[in-house]
């Protein structure tokens, strides 16, 4: 079969879990004996279209008719990403010709769509021009507020109703109705069919796969013991909406066992949180390990005794949680989003919410806090397999 992909971000230039899925995705489908062309952006400029082959993957990048890309988008002035945001909603521009290009090329027989934003919507109306079968992946909520981002802890002016409702119907009116739409959590799907998207489209809940799965389940986790110092494990970006903030304020009470909180990943927010680290109780200790390789995560998390995962901003379905519940690791986490339906009640609490965070880390120590015992880990040919029927 052919397969062609679209997604704004394509590894090495990704940001997060999204493109992580995406390019699981193309490669298995490679593996499993399909055609497959990713269509995606690059930050260099130039009007060509410039194609590879990565790992059996047909790659084909090109620079997006806005003010800048999207990996850019963190150092601009507001005045310019209202308009980028303007240029990338609109339906019509050189984005529907390369769509309508790659499509004439390649000749699909299945459009496997994923993070939109940034690629410029005028590639949906090439999609939709094509009337070939169309998969669309939810990973976010970018089709709901246009920084892909939705705040929990502040309501910052793109989420509020005036901005946040034309944006919703401009871009139910862009999207339209897919063949299939597919999420991973049955939050991220109702929260689009409640806005009113995807009303005519058959709709799918698949559980997002992991990566490694084998070596994952291979792992045994070191059994936890009273007589040591409390392990957490923070992983993701270090930026404000991952709420990281409010867990060293957690670790500012004092409690009776010493706490070791380990910390990867970087971002703007770096030296803000060293800074906030050195304010925690005295026997809460906290190391900033950077990025590391997905083997290091793993052996963090076969010693921790907890997961940490704070986010202040609404999340899907994270892949770290899915990596923790797969090792048997407890994960403690925000009531928010997808993350009610992917870790055990006993870890949950109010976004934000120091003195929830601080009770939390208290339960771990306890041993109150629960791993998901029926969890079943999504290896990624059977996600394909699901994906396509």
């Amino acid at each position: 079969m052919r397969i062609l992909m679209l997604s704004n971000l394509y590894a090495p230039e990704a940001r997060g879990g999204a493109e992580s899925i995406v390019k699981l995705t193309a490669e298995e489908l490679v593996r499993q004996g399909h055609a497959v062309t990713v269509l995606t952006t690059t930050a260099e400029t130039g009007e060509e279209l410039k194609e590879t082959l990565v790992e059996g993957v047909t790659v084909c990048r090109y620079h997006p008719p806005l003010p800048y890309h999207i990996l850019e988008d963190a150092q601009q002035p507001l005045w310019c990403r209202l308009l980028w945001h303007a240029r990338d909603i609109w339906p019509f521009g050189r984005s529907g010709k390369i769509v309508k290009q790659i499509i004439e090329q390649v000749k699909p027989d299945v459009i496997l769509s994923h993070n939109l934003r940034g690629m410029g919507m005028s590639a949906v109306r090439g999609v939709k021009h094509s009337r070939v079968r169309w998969i669309h992946v939810l990973h976010d909520v970018q089709l709901l507020v246009p920084s892909g981002l939705w705040w929990l802890d502040r309501a910052p002016l793109w989420q509020r109703g005036f901005v946040a409702v034309p944006y919703q119907w401009w871009m139910r009116w862009v999207m339209g109705s897919p063949t299939l739409v597919v999420g991973p959590t049955h939050f991220i799907v109702d929260r689009h069919k409640q806005s009113g998207f995807f009303f005519k489209s058959e709709v799918r809940i698949l559980q997002n796969p992991i990566a490694d799965l084998e070596a994952i389940q291979s792992y045994t986790r070191h059994s936890r013991t009273t007589q040591k110092a409390l392990r957490l494990l923070f992983v993701g970006q270090l930026e404000a909406h991952k709420g990281l903030a409010s867990v060293l304020g957690a670790l500012q009470h004092p409690f009776d066992r010493p706490i070791q909180l380990t910390i990867i990943g970087d971002g703007s927010q770096l030296i803000a949180l060293e800074e906030q680290s050195l304010q925690t109780a005295e026997n809460v200790s906290v190391t900033f390990l950077g990025k590391v390789s997905h083997t290091t995560v793993l052996a963090r998390m076969q010693e921790a005794d907890a997961f940490v995962f704070p986010s202040v901003a609404i999340e899907n379905c994270p892949g770290v949680i899915l990596e923790a519940n797969a090792l048997g690791l407890p994960v403690i986490g925000a009531e928010q989003g997808g993350v009610p339906e992917l870790i055990h009640p006993s870890g949950l609490f109010e976004p934000g919410n120091v003195r929830a965070i601080a009770q939390a880390i208290y339960d771990v120590a306890q041993g109150h806090v629960l791993c998901v015992e029926d969890f079943s880990a999504v290896e990624v040919g059977a996600y394909v397999q699901r994906l396509l029927v």
